[in-house]
């Protein structure tokens, strides 16, 4: 796999819905909080370095303002750039997106024995504790049943293709991609190539017939976002050159 991140174990806990709320509802008396326990406080840091939501000295970055603005109008689309944001900067959740198609059912070891397989793992107890994470988050975050990417299926879960994605998730999606490949222009085809290791498919699972639909969306908007190309088999999408994942952001969520 091409990318390199050190695995966190995150103490074990997920990013959970009630931290964030708890966060979001008052972030300065946050951290005097009863509800977490000190390795929950260093699980909640860790995630929220991941997702951009602080800086490494565990204060709100700009970024996070936008995000805390977005949870209190939008939780779900929240959830979305949050998940977005960790298959780029969190090795567990970027190596769960990448090995566990969608329609594929799992555990903790069919997960850690997929990512040990792949590759070479310096620490298999830190390993553990990352797919422990992961499978918490999936339990007391939207990520797992709203999300559809960890939902209940007896005593496993399942990852399942998630066609309801917003159009400002999509959106927000595609100038990330952008910014990782250095682009303004590529087709659907290419977020669905073998080797590809981002994108909405490796991120959500969803398919191109969603995608296309989002993207005639957002290419008819009064504020249009992009440029789709997609009649007579075209699927080109250009993205605006004055724009970025974060201004994108700000701007369909106004």
């Amino acid at each position: 796999m091409g990318t390199s991140l050190s695995i966190k174990g995150y103490k074990t806990f997920g990013l959970r819905d009630e931290w964030v709320d708890e966060y979001v509802c008052d972030p300065d008396n946050f951290w005097e909080s009863t509800l977490l326990g000190s390795a929950m406080f260093d699980s909640f840091k860790a995630w929220s370095k991941d997702i951009g939501l602080l800086d490494i000295k565990n204060k709100c970055t700009e970024f996070g303002e936008i995000l805390q603005n977005i949870y209190k109008e939008n939780p779900s689309l929240f959830w979305e750039i949050v998940w977005i944001n960790l298959t780029y900067k969190s090795f567990i959740v970027n190596r769960f997106a990448t090995l566990i198609k969608p329609g594929t059912t799992f555990d903790k070891k069919f997960l850690a024995d997929a990512i040990s397989a792949s590759e070479s793992v310096s620490s298999l107890t830190t390993l553990n504790n990352a797919v422990g994470a992961l499978m918490d988050m999936f339990k007391n975050s939207p990520i797992g049943e709203e999300l559809e990417q960890g939902l209940n299926n007896e005593k496993k879960r399942l990852r399942h293709s998630y066609d309801d994605l917003s159009a400002e998730a999509l959106a927000y999606s595609l100038y990330v991609y952008g910014e990782k490949n250095d682009t303004h222009e590529f087709r659907v085809s290419d977020l669905y190539q073998p080797n590809v290791e981002y994108g909405p498919y490796i991120e959500f699972g969803i398919s191109k017939n969603a995608i296309f639909k989002k993207l005639r969306y957002l290419s008819t908007e009064s504020n249009r976002v992009l440029i789709a190309e997609l009649n007579m088999g075209l699927d080109h999408i250009t993205l605006r050159q004055d724009l970025n994942s974060t201004s994108v952001l700000e701007l369909l969520t106004k």
